[in-house]
């Protein structure tokens, strides 16, 4: 009793510690991070000689406050190095700090800037802090690692875009939507297709067989990157729950996933594959491409034609098959054939026509679990009693198992064989020889396929049972068989070789042969493909998508129209409509990039200060919730921030007036005066100027 009573209260006292949390999650929409930035006056500061810039009086008036004293400026040697590893992330020379420190002029440093933000180092050093914002990497990590062999054309397109300084609310609308804006050259189509890249870049498991699985894990994934990219928020709790500490609902979250459900990302399989994006060429290599595809569409046409006769003549001279229920003659294949869809099946077996080459209407495969708890049974009625040779159909590749067993039920016994269905069936590329066996008429012949003891995967296509009469060589017994005077071609039920000796046959086969060869002649001369990008397209059906009951995609809930987050959306601002038809990635975009919110353009010269400085005006760049830090400085946040989007959300404008700066330019030794009477708050001038010596070797 007295435990059950521990129990009661401890139950007791978490629910009420959730109810707080829950409380203070719904008050946090008041929080700094959702108020849209407010300019206040540069500060008055009592050392008025002291400041260059606004920013240094916003810096100063803090210290005043705190009674603190600036620290000295840096030496010339330490501060042509400090802006050099921050623009270019490279060292000077020995020639260039030597000219620089025998310059005194007031244009000095402003000279190495301006150089510097031209260099192409520049791009690289910038374009590399986006690219660890952006989860950039060249596989998709994990157990079975999936290369990403076009990743690199995202990476050269960051770095060229920071070097061209690309306005950041165009750098964010191409990576949201870059397929859907508009482009006045394929120059600038290519760049939007590439930008894409962004929402498929990432770690995703491609070999989860449960595809609604994965297709709810990668839109997890992008909403993620989306939240910690440019909102600075953690959105991925919301995904089983409302999110505990910040103010997003589980339906805010799942009013973005409507959007990223609407957006195809990936290429269904056993083993998954990514959407990818045929790139812009010029005219003359796309004539070229055009006129090749014209060429093989109409060799390919001949021979269908062709391969399509040979068929025919195989069917006149094939035996009707006598299909009892549960039977039927399978695409003229001679004998009976029992397709998978006829089987009775034992377990969870996955549908697939994603590997051609099958029989019927596709075929099904077991998954990496339940190994021995699956099998599939064909039942076959024979019309007569005698001797068959059965076959079993299936599709090859590289992750099937080299050892199924497959058991045969005949008139004298039971065998079982093993199958590697790593290697491609001999008989026409869809058949293999199991054995021949007695069977008498009846219903108790049967073919058992299991993944017993099975590493890879297993395939079931359908079986076929022939005959052995069929399968005779000619001058043996063949049967009688009736010639059919216009082809010359046996009817009845003459052998398959028979009729391979037919004259029409012959030629049929001989057209099929010289069109093969043609065929492949232009696929080994054909020109160099267009290039290829990652990236997302819209779904043809978009809608709007239903709350996964504790991120069960499978348990689903009420269904949520897609939109944004509304704390982040102040009172009275305009709220974007999604069109019926349209995923809603061009409006996300427009969103994230509107005035209204007041997120994106915090966030953004949060982390130009983080790289600048070593840590942000807020420390947890990644993370302006609740659970976050809150502001140093915030009025000088809220005023860097308006200040970016008055110069155009330049980066490389807003890295030019802060390294202009006094406060940039002080050194990283604290003074004695500052160091006695230091606050243990984020005092800017030494909790939140950088280290010089733990960054750069020389300074050590």
């Amino acid at each position: 009793m007295i435990r059950l009573r521990l129990q009661l209260t401890v139950w007791l006292l978490g629910a009420c510690v959730w109810a707080r949390i829950s409380a203070e999650a719904a008050d946090d929409r008041k929080s700094w991070a959702f108020q849209p930035p407010r300019r206040s006056p540069t500060p008055e500061v009592r050392s008025a000689d002291w400041p260059r810039t606004d920013i240094d009086r916003f810096i100063l008036a803090r210290l005043e406050q705190a009674g603190l004293q600036p620290a000295g400026d840096a030496d010339r040697r330490t501060l042509i190095r400090r802006i050099y590893f921050d623009l270019i992330g490279l060292p000077p020379s020995p020639h260039e700090i030597e000219a620089f420190s025998n310059d005194q002029s007031p244009e000095a440093v402003a000279s190495v800037v301006d150089r510097l933000l031209e260099s192409p180092h520049f791009g690289e050093r910038w374009g590399r802090h986006w690219l660890d914002v952006a989860r950039y990497a060249d596989s998709s990590g994990g157990g079975r690692s999936l290369l990403f062999p076009n990743a690199w054309r995202f990476r050269d397109y960051v770095i060229d875009s920071f070097n061209r300084d690309k306005p950041f609310n165009q750098f964010v609308r191409e990576q949201i939507a870059g397929d859907l804006l508009p482009h006045a050259s394929d120059e600038e189509r290519t760049e939007h297709l590439i930008a894409a890249a962004f929402l498929m870049i990432g770690a995703h498991n491609y070999e989860l067989q449960d595809q609604e699985q994965l297709r709810m894990d990668v839109v997890d994934a992008q909403i993620e990157a989306v939240g910690r990219a440019f909102l600075g928020m953690t959105l991925g709790c919301a995904r089983c729950h409302d999110h505990k500490f910040d103010p997003i609902p589980t339906t805010d979250y799942y009013a973005l996933a409507g959007i990223f459900r609407s957006t195809k990302s990936l290429v269904p399989g056993n083993v998954s594959g990514f959407e990818q994006h045929e790139l812009p060429v010029s005219p003359e290599r796309q004539a070229a491409l055009d006129q090749h595809a014209a060429a093989v569409k109409a060799v390919q046409e001949r021979l269908g034609l062709a391969r399509a006769e040979l068929k025919k003549l195989q069917a006149d001279t094939s035996v009707a098959a006598k299909a009892a229920k549960g039977t039927q003659a399978q695409e003229h294949l001679p004998g009976i054939v029992v397709d998978d869809t006829q089987a009775k099946i034992v377990g969870d077996w996955t549908k697939s026509k994603f590997n051609p080459g099958y029989v019927g209407e596709g075929y099904i495969h077991d998954g990496a679990s339940g190994k021995g708890e699956k099998s599939v049974t064909f039942p076959v009625e024979l019309p007569d009693d005698g001797v068959y040779e059965v076959r079993l159909s299936y599709t090859h590749g590289t992750n099937r198992s080299s050892s199924v067993p497959v058991t045969v039920r005949h008139e004298d016994d039971q065998d079982t064989v093993q199958v590697d269905q790593r290697q491609p069936p001999p008989i026409d590329g869809r058949f293999i020889s199991l054995g021949r066996w007695r069977f008498k008429k009846g219903t108790s012949n049967a073919v058992v396929i299991s993944n017993e003891a099975t590493t890879g995967h297993v395939i079931v296509d359908a079986v076929q049972f022939i005959p052995v009469e069929l399968l005779e060589k000619p001058g043996e017994k063949s049967g009688s068989a009736e010639v059919n005077p216009r082809s010359h071609a046996p009817r009845g039920n003459a052998s398959p070789d028979a009729v391979r000796e037919q004259p029409a046959f012959k030629e049929v086969e001989a057209q099929v042969k010289q069109l093969d060869a043609e065929l492949k002649k232009l696929k080994d001369h054909a020109p160099e493909p267009p290039p290829l990008a990652m990236g997302v397209k819209d779904e043809k059906e978009t809608g709007d998508f239903r709350v996964c009951i504790r991120g069960d995609v499978h348990h689903l809930g009420a269904e949520v129209p897609r939109g944004f987050l509304t704390a982040a959306t102040p009172d009275g601002a305009s709220r974007p409509t999604i069109p019926a038809g349209l995923s809603g990635r061009a409006e996300l975009a427009e969103w994230l990039t509107s005035p209204d919110n007041p997120l994106t353009v915090r966030v953004t010269i949060n982390r130009i200060w983080h790289h600048l400085f070593g840590a942000g005006l807020v420390r947890t760049t990644d993370n302006f919730g609740s659970t976050g830090e809150t502001p140093s400085h915030p009025e000088l946040l809220d005023w860097l921030a308006l200040h970016f989007v008055e110069l155009g959300w330049s980066h490389k404008k807003l890295i030019r007036e802060i390294v202009l700066s006094r406060t940039y330019q002080l050194s990283s030794e604290s003074n004695d005066v500052s160091s006695a009477t230091d606050a243990p708050a984020d005092s800017n001038h030494k909790s939140q100027l950088k280290n010089q010596k733990s960054l750069h070797p020389d300074n050590r």
